[in-house]
């Protein structure tokens, strides 16, 4: 696997970290933009406050024994 590179954009809001970041883009096509707001998005679906715990959903385990090699 190729390593990769992780650019980030720090600023105050309306500072013009989104639009920095879509300039980037068209000069950087191989990158991808994820802001903190797409980030949150998926925290959000994967906590459970009420009972202060992390949901993972078993599919995702299966993948990853797979990819491991530990699935029977």
């Amino acid at each position: 696997m190729k390593r990769g590179n992780i650019i980030f954009l720090n600023g105050v809001s309306s500072s013009g970290k989104t639009t920095l970041a879509k300039q980037l883009l068209k000069r950087l096509p191989e990158y991808y933009h994820y802001s903190i707001d797409d980030f949150d998005v998926v925290i959000e679906r994967m906590e459970d406050r009420d009972n202060d715990r992390l949901i993972v959903q078993q599919q995702s385990l299966n993948v990853e024994k797979k990819k491991e090699g530990t699935a029977g």
